[in-house]
């Protein structure tokens, strides 16, 4: 499909230009035909490919999106029809893939597919939860509903993934500057050390004859350092290929200390979130749990969504689904979703829960923060201290026998 732009007059002689989405030229003509226009001039808009750095700046993100779900869900309760909200985003977008899905869209509109076909046809853009919740508003005349309550499921789990990348910023720049001092003293500083010091008679400590051994053989073996890295990470993402691999990945996830209850505790968040979400607005509890699965990161809770999944086809409640599942659902979780069931009100039961857990996630993140930089600290800076050492301690035995000979 190709965007062209057209000069045409309508029936009372004013001139009118616009850009369309069409197959061919011809289907521009019938388009603009069934509009009672006369074409006068029609060229082909050539697509434009931009830099990857563009495509980068560019890149549509969570917050782009949730903007976008927001104002069309205000302008359609203003009683804009679908086709003005497009147009009026069109004309004020500035993310090139927003405006490419706009523009289809408007061309799918016209030729009879249903907004959730459209958002369907954008799957890196709008995963399922978007195409469910939209098909269910289409369905029950909630469309404006639908997607402001997509829009506010996306801010919550922005908020919650945001606060945890944030959390982990400080930790990364930190391992990064301490292993480039540490590669820099290794590579650059030891070599010049070395040829210092084999001058001399002077017998080396062993922990800088370790520290040289290292300094050669960083140096004189690069590639095969880098080689068995590459190698490293090749095999890792074709093991994660296998799904066995991948839920044992996960298991050791949930257990390492500090890690694992906080991202068991994201993952419930996000179940319960995404879950609520989508029952609220009526989709069905056996397709939500297809779309909760694919919110999640962790592989234990995908798997144990089919188990849940299974249990509720067969009459289970979601509650009775969960208490098979004792390590990686609570007890307050279940007691809060048995009583949602009785009532009536699993939805309202699994937001309640869903802001529980995302509270103790911002309180396990500040507890991560305080843990894990002592640690990173002492680590890595001991390894500085003994490459340190490992400099100072020759070069006084060196000083300590020339004061000693004069």
């Amino acid at each position: 499909m190709a965007e062209y732009k057209y000069t045409a007059t309508n029936a009372d002689g004013v001139i009118l230009s616009d850009t369309v989405l069409a197959e061919n030229e011809e289907e521009v003509e019938i388009q603009l035909h069934k509009e009672n226009l006369q074409l006068v001039n029609l060229r082909l808009i050539p697509e434009a490919k931009g830099s990857t750095i563009d495509n980068m700046l560019h890149r549509v993100n969570n917050n782009d999106k949730a903007q976008f779900l927001e104002y069309f869900a205000s302008m359609l309760e203003a009683g804009l029809s679908i086709n003005d909200v497009l147009q009026a985003f069109y004309e004020d977008l500035d993310k090139p893939e927003l405006r490419r899905f706009v523009k289809d869209t408007q061309y799918s509109l016209r030729n009879g597919k249903s907004l959730s076909e459209c958002f369907a046809a954008y799957p890196k853009l709008f995963p399922e939860l978007y195409v469910g919740m939209v098909k269910v508003g289409e369905a029950s005349g909630t469309l404006a509903q639908s997607l402001r309550q997509l829009a506010t499921q996306l801010k919550k789990s922005n908020e919650l993934t945001g606060k945890v990348r944030n959390a982990m910023i400080y930790p990364v720049i930190l391992v990064v500057a301490l292993t480039s001092v540490i590669v820099i003293l290794v590579i650059v500083v030891f070599p010049k050390l070395e040829e210092f010091f084999s001058n001399s008679s002077l017998e080396l400590p062993a922990l800088t004859q370790t520290v040289i051994g290292i300094s050669k053989f960083a140096t004189g073996y690069w590639y095969i350092i880098i080689g068995s890295i590459v190698l490293l990470i090749f095999i890792y993402k074709q093991m994660m290929k296998e799904k066995r691999f991948r839920i044992m990945r996960s298991k050791l996830m949930l257990k390492i200390p500090i890690f694992g209850p906080l991202n068991r505790t994201v993952n419930v968040a996000l179940f319960a979130r995404t879950f609520g979400s989508l029952l609220s607005t009526g989709v069905n509890i056996l397709e939500s749990a297809d779309v909760v699965k694919a919110t999640l990161s962790n592989d234990v809770y995908k798997d144990i969504m089919d188990d849940i999944k299974q249990d509720i086809s067969v009459g289970n409640t979601l509650a009775d689904s969960m208490k098979k599942h004792p390590e990686n659902f609570s007890p307050f979780e279940i007691r809060v979703l048995s009583i949602s069931d009785r009532t009536g009100e699993v939805a309202e039961g699994l937001t309640n829960v869903a802001e529980f857990y995302e509270q103790k996630v911002y309180g396990l993140l500040s507890g991560l923060s305080s843990a894990i930089e002592p640690i990173l600290l002492l680590g890595m800076g001991g390894i500085v201290v003994a490459i340190a050492l490992s400099v100072i301690t020759p070069i006084y035995q060196l000083l300590s026998s020339v004061n000693s000979s004069v």
